[in-house]
């Protein structure tokens, strides 16, 4: 089996080459737009969400499934993203989604759902639900 740790949503992570240590640069936590997008629309914002997992028993080879979804206030799924979950040789592995531009159609409360695959038969079991704001406010000019 494997454990999520972690997971936060920001604008870009840098890896270090040598240390393989991670540098998270601007942590969303809220998002101002000048105004409200079209029915449609997109903010043109990159966001990448990423996660810790790794495994329950340290001695067992371990490989899933997992997926970030984008929610709605109201809980409509916007955007996704599924990727492997390769443990098989290392004890723990940090993953990245990266969403190109956010749908956004209200204020208030979105979320990125971190769900894990619990093997065959099994279902999707979300491990992490990450708030991020979004305010629309006009600028002074307009």
């Amino acid at each position: 089996m494997i454990d999520h740790i972690w997971t936060v949503p920001c604008r870009q992570a840098i890896i270090d080459r040598d240390t393989n240590l991670v540098s998270l640069l601007n942590v969303i936590e809220q998002v101002t737009i000048p105004e409200k997008p079209k029915s449609e629309g997109i903010v043109p914002m990159q966001v990448e969400v990423v996660s810790l997992w790794q495994r329950s028993d340290p001695g067992v080879p371990s490989e899933s499934r997992a997926r970030v979804t984008f929610r709605s206030p109201t809980g409509e799924d916007l955007a996704a993203g599924e990727f492997e979950l390769d443990l098989s040789q290392w004890q723990r592995l940090r993953t990245r989604h990266c969403f190109r531009g956010l749908p956004v159609r209200e204020e208030g409360q979105y979320r990125f759902s971190v769900e894990l695959w619990q093997g065959s038969g099994a279902q999707w079991e979300e491990v992490a639900s990450i708030p991020m704001e979004i305010v629309f406010r006009p600028s002074e000019e307009q």
